[in-house]
């Protein structure tokens, strides 16, 4: 699959209106980055205004501050807003008595959540948060429930878009595609991206 493929599919799925506040998601990895590249090609032609929020969970040492570096780069390459959010997420799970993905996420969302109340109270417009969750994130969360011993209800698979009882809509535009597709595309046009070794 090509960029201009994935492009094409996010337009089709008609997630933006013009004029759209978008809150990007962006680690700097293969998922974020195709989605980042992919907004800024249409950022014109709908008028999106795109601020992207970056967090150093400070696991993995340099390679933590070189991800942070990479989105520094290609946001002032593309004159996109960036708020960068530093944390400890191995005090702050041991703090809350929860994983560190879990916590992870927590700080992560709450990152999110707050910069969407920035923007939301600088424009008057109600942003939309974007997260680059693929179609192989979408089956191992299923299976993660499963083996978690989850509930019918706990099966519910992460949905391409949902509301946050804020009112801010939650989109996730490369659910359909996977991360092959991703990475055949972010290649066939020798577009960087930051590489999780742990991951």
């Amino acid at each position: 699959m090509t960029l201009k493929e994935i492009r094409e599919h996010i337009k089709n799925m008609k997630f933006f209106n013009n004029g759209d506040q978008i809150i990007l998601a962006l680690s700097g990895g293969p998922d974020s980055a195709c989605l980042f590249y992919v907004l800024n090609q249409i950022k014109s032609e709908l008028d999106l205004s795109i601020s992207c929020v970056h967090v150093n969970h400070g696991l993995r040492g340099k390679a933590s501050d070189a991800d942070e570096d990479f989105v520094r780069l290609i946001c002032k390459q593309n004159n996109c807003n960036l708020r960068v959010v530093s944390a400890d997420i191995n005090v702050l799970a041991k703090k809350w008595k929860l994983s560190t993905e879990e916590a992870g996420r927590k700080v992560r969302y709450q990152a999110f959540y707050e910069e969407a109340e920035k923007v939301f109270e600088a424009t008057g417009v109600l942003p939309k948060i974007l997260i680059a969750h693929n179609m192989d994130d979408q089956a191992e969360t299923i299976l993660f429930r499963i083996i978690r011993g989850t509930g019918v209800t706990g099966l519910k698979a992460m949905q391409k878009s949902e509301l946050t009882p804020k009112g801010f809509e939650i989109i996730r535009p490369l659910l359909g595609v996977t991360k092959r597709d991703i990475l055949e595309a972010l290649q066939s046009e020798r577009l960087p991206y930051c590489e999780d070794k742990t991951n």
